[in-house]
């Protein structure tokens, strides 16, 4: 099947992301399938995490590609997230040494607060970008090499700025979608305890068969709520995930994957952004879609064995 090769715009990661994602019929089927695999304790995180990398692998390399809805290598994935997730951990650990230490020496006033908040997300951004580099060439290695991973960062550290905005929002989604179904479903709470009161007015703390008839009263008026909320807050989390972490594939565009070498090879020039296109001085137009074919991928250069192979399809179907 014939890919096309995506052009490098410095902007709209959110939107673009989203298009990508959804453009094939039956897109919401794999968000469905992560957000379930996601609550197997440990694997199940680690095998969503080498699934949304190995999409961004394909964006980086200029492929106009959707998420995969068959033929997913599960090994492939588990191993890609095993090792993207020592990568992420290289990156994080030391910054949360360094952020703890920091908020014991200075007083921690809410606008302080707030800043270690958004460098620790722009922190894990960074570490995601370093993760997709270890997922490109295949190896551990090419993730915690600094020197490469700074070169990019100083060449365009707004764009992943941009991208830690994108996880904020779906934080900021998450809880407040999750607070409404937890605040819906308590409005059942009040009338169950008012009656149990009434049924039992000596109650105690300290009577161990009022206190297990209170809580079971509080699960079984609670518990669809807890469900529901597990279930969507879930599908939110996965879903932003993707197109953040898809995003950072995006990002990646211009530095030219396909024309890299070595791991510790220096990376080619930058690519700089597609302009817009306007139609007269003073009448702009609606720019062409990003994703609209801009020129059909040729075949990548020969690569030293370190670097990863092309990826063999991109339509994910």
């Amino acid at each position: 099947m014939q890919q096309q090769r995506l052009a490098f715009f410095d902007e709209d990661y959110l939107s673009r992301s989203w298009k990508m994602l959804t453009r094939v019929p039956g897109w919401i089927k794999p968000l469905l399938l992560l957000t379930l695999v996601s609550f197997i304790p440990i694997f199940g995180l680690i095998f969503v995490l080498g699934y949304t990398l190995e999409w961004a692998r394909l964006t980086a390399w200029g492929v106009d590609s959707s998420p995969k809805q068959s033929g997913v290598d599960v090994g492939a994935c588990l191993s890609c997230g095993w090792r993207a997730l020592l990568v992420m951990l290289c990156w994080t650990i030391p910054w949360g040494f360094v952020s703890s230490a920091l908020r014991q020496m200075l007083p921690m006033v809410p606008l302080l607060d707030l800043i270690f908040s958004v460098l620790t997300v722009f922190v894990g951004v960074i570490a995601t970008a370093a993760a997709l580099r270890a997922t490109i060439y295949q190896r551990f290695s090419a993730g915690v090499g600094l020197d490469i991973i700074f070169q990019m960062l100083g060449a365009d550290y707004q764009g992943l700025l941009r991208i830690a905005g994108i996880s904020i929002f779906g934080s900021l989604v998450t809880s407040v979608v999750g607070g409404i179904i937890m605040t819906v479903g308590s409005m059942g709470v009040v009338p169950s305890i008012v009656s149990l009161a009434e049924s039992m007015p000596d109650m105690s703390l300290e009577d161990p068969i009022a206190m297990g008839k209170l809580f079971g009263t509080l699960f079984s008026a609670l518990g669809p709520a807890i469900a529901i909320a597990l279930v969507v807050c879930g599908l939110i989390s996965v879903t932003f995930n993707l197109l953040s972490t898809n995003a950072v594939g995006l990002w990646m565009l211009q530095f030219d994957v396909p024309s890299w070498g070595d791991k510790d090879a220096p990376l080619p020039p930058r690519i700089p952004a597609t302009p817009r296109v306007w139609a007269a001085p003073d009448h702009p137009v609606v720019p062409a879609d990003p994703l609209l074919p801009t020129s059909t991928i040729q075949p990548a250069p020969q690569q030293p064995a370190e670097q990863s192979t092309p990826p063999e399809d991109g339509s994910a179907r």
